[in-house]
């Protein structure tokens, strides 16, 4: 009985193992890095998990952002102590990573005579 469990456990072994590419190695291996390949893809462009190498980036790109504009100067494009340096206009044109961030943002305001008497020392 217990001879014929062996034999059995033995054939399944054999059965699970791949199957013969002797006869054509080089195809093969072309399957199997095509296979390769599409598993990269899925990976890189993004799959339906939140595994995904794309999922696991987005996560932290927005606090990134912030962050990194944070350290940006607040520029305001008048000369400071004019009437129109108190009140700067929303631009709608810009990207909402290029508006200002107002308090989150962590240096100074720079006005444009600062940035042309810097420019021109």
């Amino acid at each position: 009985m217990e001879i014929e469990q062996k034999i059995k456990e033995a054939e399944k072994e054999l059965q699970d193992l791949p199957k013969d590419f002797t006869h054509d190695p080089v195809n093969k291996l072309v399957g199997m890095l095509g296979d390769f390949q599409r598993h990269v893809e899925a990976e890189i462009e993004g799959i339906a998990s939140p595994k995904g190498l794309i999922q696991k980036i987005k996560r932290h790109q927005a606090d990134f952002r912030m962050e990194l504009r944070g350290t940006a100067p607040r520029f305001v494009p008048f000369n400071k102590g004019t009437h129109q340096a108190r009140r700067v206009p929303f631009i709608e044109f810009l990207d909402e990573q290029e508006r200002d961030l107002g308090e989150k943002g962590s240096l100074d305001i720079i006005y444009i005579d600062e940035v042309e008497s810097i420019a021109e020392s």
